[in-house]
């Protein structure tokens, strides 16, 4: 995948776009987040084998199951990790929960300031430190 030239400007569009969206099961939830965003910046959509089929935690789990998980399965669908603290604007990060849920947690994107991370919430975008990256793939 290689990023458009002009994707600070497109990240950016989309996170505006998504500050308001409240958090949907199969429809917009961290995954498709991701996924989101890196087709915005590359034009490739690697969620497609998966989207439609889910709308539920429970149907996430049975998909990422035999994937190894949220991190298996971005590792999957995005190539290699790379240190969580390397990660840089516009590349895909799993953290712990933003919502402060013990144990779980979400996929985002980092933000164009590269400081933190952006997770959809129930009202909309929430923005986690970067400090809180537990995996992270580069996109481009």
């Amino acid at each position: 995948m290689t990023r458009f030239e002009d994707w600070p400007g497109r990240l950016n569009a989309f996170l505006e776009a998504a500050r308001g969206r409240p958090f949907s099961w199969g429809r917009w939830d961290c995954c498709i987040l991701a996924a989101d965003a890196v087709q915005v910046l590359t034009g490739t959509d690697p969620l497609a084998p998966f989207r439609g089929r889910y709308r539920s935690a429970r149907g996430a789990a049975r998909l990422l199951k035999p994937l190894g998980g949220l991190a298996g399965g971005c590792t999957a669908l995005l190539g290699a990790p790379i240190a969580p603290l390397l990660a840089q604007r516009g590349d895909v990060v799993v953290v712990d929960s933003p919502t402060g849920a013990g144990g779980l947690l979400a996929c985002g994107v980092v933000d164009l300031t590269g400081r933190a991370v952006a997770c959809p919430g129930d009202a909309g975008l929430l923005f986690v430190p970067l400090a809180r990256a537990r995996h992270a793939w580069r996109i481009g």
